[in-house]
């Protein structure tokens, strides 16, 4: 990972923070890289991790998941939309930051 960031931006679960569904991780991560949550996007593919983006108020959440399951998934809170692999992933957020 030290290839695209740096190293002191990375938040993991190294027993110091709470784990999801706490907003905890999500919010260290952005003040990391010098974000408001609402300005980010997360992928997750779990239920808590979704919980945990809601409740760290973040901007787009990317639901990821099995074409059979993309109902369920929009239908969790804050879920913007789903894609079945980073293929899909849409990529226009990107350039309209």
């Amino acid at each position: 990972m030290e290839k695209w960031f740096d190293p002191q931006q990375i938040v993991y679960d190294d027993g110091l923070l709470p784990g999801k569904p706490a907003p905890d991780m999500y919010i260290k991560a952005a003040a990391n890289i010098s974000l408001t949550p609402h300005e980010c996007i997360v992928v997750e593919d779990a239920i808590s991790g979704f919980q945990s983006a809601h409740d760290a108020k973040i901007g787009y959440i990317v639901g990821l998941g099995p074409l059979a399951a993309h109902g369920k998934l929009l239908d969790c809170e804050g879920v913007s939309s789903v894609i079945e692999s980073f293929e899909q992933f849409p990529r226009g957020l990107l350039l309209n930051a």
